[in-house]
């Protein structure tokens, strides 16, 4: 009998690992490459990330979730001159498999993620663009996502059942579309295809019921 008692309260406090859903918030750095393929020019930056995901662990104390997450970016490149947009934000939404380890000590897990970004809306803009003529002109693109994958690894530390603190890195891989482009107000079509390096370091806290 005592043996059991020993096990469930080691099952509960292994992260807010056998928890049938969860919530996690995440909020951080993230530093990326911009690079256009077909000439390629690149651009690099760091921006704050923001995300938001959720899971469901279907099959009862086996330690594998799949669900879903939300990513809010922003950037601010700080000059004229980049040859991406000096302001770039934008929203991700992703599916993601997420596995873990049972607490090993002092009620930290090991954990790891793997997903699929299939819907990405991005917005730039570029207020004193200098196009080499010594006339500067706004621009304003619209960015569209093709496709993107998404790795991460992390710690959980859960001092209490089903609470857990999250220290997490992150690599992307993304390829976004320039799909238009504003001169001055003045909208025209374009096509570029941007491929996006990322690395991430993000904290945030889980909650499972």
């Amino acid at each position: 009998m005592l043996k059991i008692i020993l096990t469930v309260i080691t099952l509960l406090s292994s992260a807010s690992a056998y928890a049938l859903f969860d919530g996690q918030l995440l909020f951080g750095q993230r530093s990326s490459k911009f690079e256009t393929k077909s000439t390629s020019q690149s651009d690099s930056e760091t921006g704050t990330e923001l995300g938001i995901a959720f899971h469901v662990d279907p099959i009862p104390f086996v330690p594998v979730a799949v669900g879903f997450y939300y990513n809010s970016l922003s950037y601010d490149f700080g000059s004229s001159n980049h040859t991406f947009m000096d302001d770039f934000t934008g929203d991700q939404l992703g599916i993601e498999l997420m596995a873990w380890t049972p607490s090993l000590i002092y009620d930290l897990s090991l954990f790891a993620k793997a997903g699929y970004t299939f819907y990405g809306s991005y917005a730039g803009e570029n207020k004193n663009y200098d196009g080499g003529d010594g006339i500067t002109a706004k621009l304003e693109g619209e960015y569209k996502h093709e496709n993107g994958t998404k790795f991460g690894a992390g710690l959980m530390w859960s001092p209490i059942a089903f609470v857990s603190l999250i220290l997490e890195f992150d690599y992307s891989d993304d390829n976004i579309n320039l799909d238009s482009i504003k001169v001055d107000g003045a909208k025209t079509d374009f096509d570029v295809d941007i491929s996006v390096k990322s690395t991430s370091i993000l904290l945030g806290v889980a909650a499972g019921i």
